[in-house]
């Protein structure tokens, strides 16, 4: 799905029928287009391989682009600010740790400014500082581009999300804001959910809430209360 947003995904790369086209300003986007980014689930199949160092890697993809180089040097401070990687500038990637390659993978591709950016589960390599980093970041970017990103941790995701769509089996099983598919019908069980979300459940709560200090204060009068 991920690969077919980003125009990666060939007729004859599996089997079955593909059709559609990935438009902007009413003209179809070829594959590898600056206007898309797009990270993979395995970060480390993303770094190109010929670079001796992170700042290096950033402007890699820059470079592929024909980006100017004085407004190509501004963008790779800004990602190495952004993802908290200006200590590693000059290490060589393939000496970083599974989540400071995976915040190098995105950065490389933020650093584009790519108006779709489509991330396939960016947070399955990170601890808690660099989650709390890409949220950031992602909380900052979707103000100015599209933020598409395939995802099973669903704190970050009902954190970050205007709309989610839910996939099981390959079909669509529900459409909307996060709130909503909380309070649907939908059948979320084979979901893993935040704690806040489990306890609203298991103490009887028909309005569920997203908002942990909402949540708090609704707590404190169960308690008052019972």
């Amino acid at each position: 799905f991920a690969y077919a947003l980003a125009g990666l995904l060939q007729k004859h790369f599996r089997g079955g029928s593909l059709t559609g086209t990935v438009i902007f300003d009413a003209q179809d986007q070829a594959p590898g287009t600056s206007e898309i980014g797009f990270v993979f689930q395995d970060a480390s199949l993303q770094l190109s391989g010929v670079t001796e160092t992170v700042e290096e890697e950033i402007a890699f993809s820059l470079e592929q682009f024909g980006v100017p180089r004085d407004i190509m040097r501004g963008r790779i401070e800004e990602q190495l600010s952004t993802f908290h990687l200006l200590g590693l500038r000059y290490r060589h990637p393939k000496t970083l740790s599974g989540g400071e390659t995976q915040m190098l993978a995105i950065a490389s591709e933020a650093a584009k400014h790519p108006r779709l950016f489509i991330l396939d589960e960016p947070t399955q390599a990170l601890d808690a500082d660099h989650m709390r980093h890409l949220i950031n970041f992602l909380r900052v970017a979707k103000r100015s581009s599209t933020i598409i990103f395939i995802e099973q941790n669903m704190s970050a995701t009902f954190e970050l999300c205007d709309h989610v769509l839910f996939l099981e089996n390959g079909r669509q099983q529900f459409f909307g804001a996060p709130h909503d598919l909380l309070n649907s019908n939908t059948d979320v069980s084979s979901l893993a959910l935040p704690e806040l979300i489990d306890v609203q459940r298991s103490l009887g709560r028909n309005h569920i809430s997203l908002l942990f200090k909402e949540t708090i204060e609704w707590m404190k009068k169960c308690l008052t209360s019972a």
